[in-house]
């Protein structure tokens, strides 16, 4: 009966990681649209913060230089370099 448990415990587990990831991808897309949103109404260093969280694809990297191009507009060329 131990060995059942065991093996029952660790089915759970496999599920509880897959939830996890679920959520995890789920959570990259809100800080995405965070970051847009955040971008938006020009907080644009919190913007980067939330960017920074999301892996980098085709779409996130347009969004990057949209942001590298809104600090350069404030003049904040260091922060716009750091976005590049």
């Amino acid at each position: 009966p131990v060995a059942d448990l065991g093996h029952k415990d660790r089915a759970f587990d496999n599920r509880a990681i897959g939830r996890k990831a679920d959520s995890g991808a789920a959570g990259r897309g809100a800080d995405a649209a965070l970051a847009k949103d955040l971008q938006g109404q020009g907080q644009l260093d919190m913007a980067f913060d939330r960017f920074r969280r999301v892996p980098l694809a085709d779409a996130v990297m347009g969004n990057l230089y949209s942001l590298a191009l809104d600090f350069e507009r404030k003049r904040q060329f260091n922060k716009a370099e750091s976005v590049y």
